[in-house]
């Protein structure tokens, strides 16, 4: 892994927030009364650590485009994650408290993401037109 990228300071929040979810997932999931989540365990999983790939292959792929469309992935895999922690909810694995917390800790990665994207987009726009 590239030290640039492990500088890289949405890349190191979201190792910082999301390694603790994953944590916690893996903690459930081998928790035999929730066995028939399992499936819900892996989803939440690969999408964790799909959203930290997508960072990482933004962060160094090199055409605006493509580097805004993994960030795009990168806000995708986060939401998925909010829903099945909603889903998680219902089914009474995670407390409303944890799940608020988890929540608002994606939603604030979320938030990030959207405010690097629309940085990149208004750089790129004005590239264009000095061009």
């Amino acid at each position: 892994m590239s030290e640039r990228l492990i500088s890289f300071s949405i890349f190191q929040e979201l190792l910082k927030t999301l390694i603790p979810i994953l944590k916690e997932v893996i903690i459930l999931e081998k928790d035999a009364k929730f066995l028939d989540y399992n499936f819900i365990f892996i989803e939440v999983k690969k999408d964790l650590i799909g959203a930290i790939g997508f960072l990482s292959r933004g962060y160094n792929n090199f055409l605006t485009s493509q580097k805004i469309n993994c960030y795009n992935l990168v806000r995708e895999k986060l939401s998925n994650v909010q829903s099945n922690l909603i889903i998680l909810n219902e089914l009474n694995v995670f407390s409303n408290e944890q799940r608020k917390i988890y929540f608002d800790i994606l939603e604030n990665n979320i938030i990030m993401c959207s405010h690097l994207i629309k940085k990149m987009e208004t750089k790129n726009k004005t590239k264009s037109v000095n061009s």
